[in-house]
C-alpha cells in the first residue's frame, strides 16, 4: 500500500503480533506517530472504509471518527476547526479511549470505563484519561486512574497520570 489509508481498529495488536521480535512499545509509538501525520488524518476524515495490515477493506469508518480525525488535523495546520458538534468530536475521543482500554485491558475493563464515563465523566476528564490510557501498566493502573477522574481530583489526574 503506497498511500496512507484509515486502518482497522485493534491494528496494534495485529501489529506486536506480527512484529514479535520487537518490543510493544516499540510499535505502539510508531503506529502512534503514524496515525498523528497529518497524511493519515486527511485520510480518515476522508475515508469510509478501514483497512487490514494486507489491504484489505475490514471495517468503517465512524462520522465520529471523521470528526476527531479532522479536529486533530485542523489543530495540527492552526486551522480554525469548522462548525462542528462538540458531542460528535467528544464522541471521537471517547470511542479511540474505549477501543484503547478494551484492547490493553480487556472488556470488562471497557464496560467499567463506558459506565464511568456515561456516568459523570466531563468531556475534559476523558480528553485527560485519553492520554493516561497508554501510561498505565496494568488494569489495576487504569482502574485506580479512571477512579481518580470518576471523583474528579484533577490536581492528581493531572499531576500524575500513572498511579
Amino acid at each position: 500500500m503506497g498511500e496512507f489509508e484509515p486502518l482497522m481498529r485493534g491494528i496494534e495488536r495485529e501489529l506486536t503480533q506480527s512484529l514479535s521480535g520487537e518490543p510493544g512499545w516499540r510499535v505502539v509509538a510508531a503506529l502512534r506517530r503514524h496515525v498523528s501525520d497529518p497524511v493519515y488524518l486527511r485520510a480518515v476524515g476522508q475515508g469510509e472504509l478501514r483497512y487490514s495490515l494486507f489491504g484489505d477493506p475490514v471495517g468503517e469508518v465512524t462520522e465520529a471518527e471523521r470528526q476527531y480525525a479532522l479536529a486533530r488535523l485542523h489543530a495540527y495546520e492552526g486551522k480554525p476547526t469548522q462548525s462542528r458538534d462538540p458531542g460528535s468530536f467528544f464522541e471521537g475521543i471517547r470511542t479511540v479511549l474505549l477501543e484503547q482500554v478494551a484492547l490493553r485491558f480487556g472488556d470488562e475493563a471497557r464496560e467499567k470505563t463506558e459506565q464511568a464515563m456515561r456516568a459523570s465523566l466531563p468531556p475534559e476528564a476523558v480528553d485527560r484519561l485519553s492520554h493516561g490510557v497508554l501510561k498505565c501498566k496494568d488494569k489495576e493502573s487504569w482502574f485506580a486512574l479512571l477512579e481518580r477522574a470518576e471523583s474528579q481530583d484533577e490536581l492528581l489526574l493531572d499531576q500524575n497520570l500513572t498511579p
